[in-house]
This record gives structure tokens, C-alpha cells and sequence, in this order.
């Protein structure tokens, strides 16, 4: 059942969002979200014209700190991958274009900080994280598993 507050909100839906699988060596990064505590991965809307790719990259430097691409850390971004179901997200119709960015793997990893609609941000290992939001760890298990 939708959330009607976030409805009256947002509207209806169906809305489009780009969540950021954010991949280094064994790591991934995830913010723990101000409206619910919950872990998730940095993601969000997207902007009039702005693709999948450009709205998680994006979203991840509001909410992780870093622009990924002006610091050179990104080893590659795989296209996205469309997360549907009618009830994966308890807020609303919300269609998600999932991006994987892979991170060299060399060098000192990055420090996120926390921003925008997160309380807090940090690196997982992908073996044991925590319970997240609505589907990213299904999201995670699917692109990236425990090995990627």
C-alpha cells in the first residue's frame, strides 16, 4: 500500500529514480537514510533529461560527497538495470534504473561524507551488510553478489 504523505508529495507515480551500486575491491557504499535510518544505497529522482547514469552519479556526490568522476576514481559504469516490481519500494510506484560504478581499486579509498538526505555514509563489505532499504539488497545480490 502506497504512503499516502508521500503521494500527496510527490503524486502518483509511477516515479523514476537511478540508485548508485557504488563497487570498490570488496566494498560498497551506502547512506543511512535521515527519514528512516535505514541503510540504502544514494540514490534518487531523476532531473528532466537526465539519464540513469548521470542522475546516480549525481545523486551519489549529494549524498556520499564525492564526485566519482572529477576525482578520476571510476574504473567503469555498467548500464543500468531496471528494478519494477509494483511494490518494491512501501513509498510509492517507484521505477529504479540501478547503475553499477565500479571504482579502481588501487589507492586509498575514498571517505564519503554524508550529505544532502543522508545522516550518515560509509563503506560495507559486501558479504555482510546490513538490512537496507525496500529492495537494495536484492538490488546488490543481483548486480553485484558477493564476489563482483
Amino acid at each position: 500500500m502506497p504512503d499516502p504523505g508521500y503521494e500527496a508529495k510527490y503524486g502518483k507515480g509511477p516515479h523514476l529514480t537511478a540508485d548508485a551500486v557504488v563497487v570498490r575491491r570488496h566494498e560498497i557504499a551506502l547512506v543511512r537514510r535521515k527519514s528512516d535510518g535505514m541503510w540504502a544505497l544514494p540514490g534518487g529522482f531523476l532531473d528532466a533529461g537526465e539519464t540513469f547514469q548521470a542522475c546516480a552519479l549525481r545523486e551519489f556526490k549529494e549524498e556520499a560527497g564525492i564526485d566519482l568522476v572529477a576525482a578520476d576514481l571510476v574504473q567503469s559504469i555498467e548500464r543500468p538495470v531496471a528494478f519494477d516490481a509494483p511494490d518494491r519500494d512501501p513509498r510509492s510506484r517507484i521505477i529504479s534504473g540501478a547503475v553499477v560504478i565500479r571504482l579502481w581499486p588501487a589507492g586509498d579509498r575514498p571517505e564519503l561524507v554524508a550529505g544532502d538526505d543522508a545522516a550518515d555514509a560509509r563503506w560495507f563489505d559486501r558479504r555482510q551488510l546490513p538490512r537496507l532499504y525496500a529492495d537494495h539488497n536484492e538490488i546488490v545480490g543481483t548486480l553485484v553478489g558477493d564476489d563482483g
